[in-house]
């Protein structure tokens, strides 16, 4: 996120999910249209979720199973409000499901619901957003691929859904629809989930796995599935966990990057393509402040604001203007574009209606303060592409532009009145 919480997103985009209203692959960041005040972020496979600080919860990409929440199968290249929910403090997003935390402690999911992941008792999919049963005074969630994870504020930790290897935690490898306890453990204060496997960071800055362990992804220096927890290998003082889907990061109190698990593209960023049955810290890699793992990549963010990335870089995901993996930690490029200089921009005096965002064939200015005015629109790298003078109102046709963020200035001999950012759809 950039200033003004703006979102900048890259990497795979065929079904829209960098919220950039196009369906093209960005090798490094773009804004994500028609947001700001973002608080938090969440992805599943091909959708993406974010909270603003008002609570409000949005959402955008693939909508095959309902995971966007709009009670469509209609895929979204930017991001919509989901107006069923309010006063939300956490999201998660799993393969095709999505969820959320209100104030409130309650749990709320929509999307794929095969095998029980919406945890609403049934496995019927939800187009909208349903209550989770039989679970209270949650403050976190996280999902896998097709199961969820969830911390309450006694410190305990929750699951449903799949449940063939074990991640669910319970003992079993039976799937569950509605949430059950995970065994054994307390004192918990974050979680994290991927593919088949889960994470908890403990209190006492311990971590902890269980689930799939094809590849060492639990850190307990084996390759046998879990179906309680276990506590990781040679790994203290953490403050942050995130999980990949075979391989599992850990944040220090020193501001150290620890990774374990499979290393075939290069996730663990120690340089090699090695397996590690263990944690292996991250050369090159200091002051971090957050951590993020995508499929087969990992995200880290330092105290001075730059971001870093290395692994897989399908698509572009790692954001440095190439495809070409890292088995290093690289910075990303541009992260805070130019862009963010067209937020929204009034005169004291004047008052300027643009509609209507998003727009089609025409888009209207409306002023009525009976100057000689001029509009330009640009495209999002800033080049002007249509220019009129009006006085009081105008329309544009923009029935031939390409679906898109534009961006707009509305002056007189004065000077600039308003300046904006709409949306093609």
């Amino acid at each position: 996120m950039c200033g003004d919480s703006l979102v900048n997103a890259w990497g795979d985009n065929m079904t829209s999910e960098l919220g950039d209203g196009t369906t093209i692959d960005r090798w490094t960041p773009v804004q994500t249209l028609m947001l700001s005040s973002v608080t938090r972020l969440a992805c599943g496979e091909n959708h993406s979720l974010a909270v603003k600080n008002d609570g409000s919860i949005w959402t955008w990409g693939y909508n095959s199973h309902g995971q966007i929440g709009d009670s469509t199968l209609t895929q979204r290249s930017y991001p919509i409000q989901i107006s069923a929910l309010s006063g939300i403090v956490s999201i998660g997003g799993g393969y095709d499901h999505s969820l959320a935390v209100k104030n409130n402690g309650t749990v709320w999911a929509w999307g794929d619901n095969y095998y029980g992941q919406l945890g609403d008792s049934t496995n019927i999919d939800r187009l909208f957003p349903v209550q989770v049963n039989s679970i209270s005074g949650v403050v976190d969630v996280k999902g896998g691929w097709f199961h969820s994870l969830a911390l309450k504020n006694d410190s305990s930790v929750w699951a449903w859904g799949h449940n063939q290897v074990g991640q669910l935690g319970d003992g079993t490898n039976t799937y569950r629809n509605t949430p059950v306890q995970v065994n054994t453990i307390s004192g918990m204060t974050a979680i994290a989930a991927h593919y088949y496997h889960s994470l908890s960071l403990k209190n006492d800055g311990t971590v902890w796995a269980w689930g799939n362990n094809q590849y060492g992804q639990l850190g307990d220096s084996s390759t046998i599935d879990k179906w309680t927890p276990i506590q990781v290998h040679q790994l203290e003082g953490i403050i942050a966990i995130s999980a990949g889907i075979n391989h599992s990061l850990a944040l220090k109190n020193d501001g150290t990057v620890w990774s374990w698990g499979r290393n075939n593209v290069g996730q663990l960023g120690d340089g090699t393509t090695t397996d590690r049955l263990t944690p292996v810290q991250i050369s090159g890699l200091s002051g971090i402040i957050e951590i993020s793992s995508t499929d087969f990549s990992s995200i880290a963010l330092k105290n001075d604001g730059t971001v870093w990335t290395w692994g897989s870089n399908l698509d572009g995901i790692l954001g440095i203007g190439t495809n070409v993996d890292s088995w290093i930690p690289v910075q990303v490029i541009s992260l805070c574009s130019m862009l963010t200089g067209f937020d929204e921009s009034f005169s004291s005096e004047k008052k300027i209606n643009v509609s209507p965002n998003p727009f089609s064939d025409k888009l209207n200015f409306v002023l009525n303060n009976n100057e000689q005015s001029e509009i330009i629109l640009y495209d999002n790298a800033s080049r002007p592409i249509l220019q009129k003078e009006f006085t009081n109102s105008a329309s544009l046709n923009t029935e031939q532009l390409a679906k898109g963020l534009y961006l707009y200035e509305v002056r007189s001999k004065d000077g600039l009145y308003k300046k904006g950012k709409v949306v093609k759809d």
